[in-house]
């Protein structure tokens, strides 16, 4: 009787190691990818973009556990709102060969003309292939194109 409790004592301790580490990996995971860009696109489908460190990682596609269309890439360009109009324009190039996703986003500052839009853009050279236009004003949605120090790191010159 002894022995099968010696056996549970020691069962619940790697069951509560395992847990521990678990939890350490996965916030250790949520810590280090900070959401730049999140929505749900008119279409139903959903767009993540992620930096983890040097890297921006993209996402599409209607279950994004098994997403239509994912990468991570150095090759991305951060274009910031110049200052110049009163339309605020921020998007990011995200490079995958020949096929460029820019993600962007738009409003108005005036506070009487609240027009935004936002989404991605997909393009093969020159030639625009689709445009796909965020649901803005629904759950999840999170832009983070307008914080130029998250993005400093792929600012073009």
């Amino acid at each position: 009787m002894k022995s099968i409790t010696l056996f549970s004592v020691i069962k619940k301790k790697r069951l509560l190691f395992l847990i521990l580490v678990t939890s350490f990996f996965n916030s250790s995971y949520a810590l280090a990818n900070t959401i730049v860009f999140q929505c749900t696109t008119k279409n139903n489908k959903q767009l993540l973009v992620t930096l983890n460190k040097n890297l921006i990682s993209y996402k599409f596609g209607r279950n994004l556990s098994n997403p239509e269309m994912a990468l991570t890439t150095k090759q991305v360009t951060y274009m910031p709102w110049t200052g110049v109009s009163s339309m605020v324009n921020n998007s990011l190039e995200i490079q995958n060969g020949n096929i460029k996703y820019t993600v962007f986003s738009s409003y108005q500052r005036d506070p009487n003309n609240l027009n935004s839009q936002s989404g991605i853009v997909v393009s093969k050279g020159d030639q625009e292939l689709a445009t796909v236009y965020c649901k803005e004003s629904s759950k999840g949605y999170v832009n983070n194109l307008d914080d130029s120090g998250l993005l400093s790191q792929f600012k073009k010159d």
